[in-house]
């Protein structure tokens, strides 16, 4: 399993290039590891995806 630093490091990668798109795709991914029986990796990415949205949220508050 992926440590905390590697997913908050994976997430800031994919906000950099997929923006609000983050957490969708980060979704799709897990989605399509699971179907493929990689249950791991599926949850790593669902944990992407968290941190994605909790970065793009924390981008949000700091805007206002």
């Amino acid at each position: 399993m992926l440590t905390e630093r590697d997913i908050r490091s994976a997430a800031r990668v994919l906000v950099a290039k997929r923006g609000e798109c983050a957490p969708k795709h980060a979704a799709l991914r897990a989605a399509r590891l699971k179907k493929e029986g990689n249950a791991k990796g599926s949850a790593d990415w669902l944990r992407v995806k968290a941190a994605a949205e909790k970065l793009l949220q924390n981008k949000l508050t700091e805007i206002d």
